[in-house]
């Protein structure tokens, strides 16, 4: 109603809302509607240099063609135009975060040459944004693509570091959910990567 009637400005802020802020569309699944609403939304807030909201919905619409279809070609176009949006908003520590997704994305593909470009560019992108929460982020990815090649010995190495970077980040400064998130994950990630090496 509020697209229909010309007023972009709630329609971008409703649709980012469930997209980004929340979790509606994660819980209750994505609609043939519901994408082209999220699309709109993206190419909308776009044309009208609300670059953080196309951001986050181009990212949106890049982890449902990644995670819920498996159509790693369309994905990777969603994210790299959050790749391009996010560094127009000059955020180094989200440009780590969005160049790892894609270098996963292209190991997916099976496209090494380009996964192990995107993936140290993230690491460097990530060491030099100063904010360890986000290194500790690209370390989980690294270690994902590591996996992914039966590279156990380097998930290892890689889980390790991320774990001992998650024990000094500040719990008063962090976002306490989303890190115990990481390290539950890193830890299972660490196991399986132990048991492949027979320890």
């Amino acid at each position: 109603a509020a697209k229909e009637q010309g007023l972009e400005d709630k329609f971008i802020d409703f649709i980012y809302f469930l997209a980004a802020e929340g979790s509606y569309y994660i819980t209750r699944g994505y609609t043939k509607n519901s994408i082209e609403f999220i699309r709109m939304a993206a190419t909308t807030a776009e044309a009208q240099g609300r670059i953080k909201e196309a951001h986050y919905l181009y990212s949106n619409l890049g982890d449902y063609y990644q995670n819920f279809i498996g159509d790693f070609d369309r994905s990777i176009d969603d994210y790299l135009k959050a790749l391009t949006m996010v560094r127009e908003m000059g955020d180094k520590a989200r440009e780590a975060v969005c160049l790892g997704i894609i270098g996963q994305v292209k190991c997916l593909q099976n496209n090494v040459t380009d996964s192990d470009m995107y993936i140290e560019q993230a690491y460097q992108v990530a060491k030099s944004s100063g904010d360890d929460y986000y290194l500790n982020m690209v370390l989980g990815q690294m270690s994902y693509i590591a996996s992914y090649q039966s590279d156990w010995k380097k998930a290892n190495t890689l889980l390790r570091e991320s774990l001992q970077l998650m024990d000094k980040l500040d719990k008063e400064t962090t976002h306490l959910k989303r890190l115990v998130r990481e390290q539950f994950f890193a830890l299972l990630n660490l196991g399986q990567a132990e048991r492949h090496l027979d320890n």
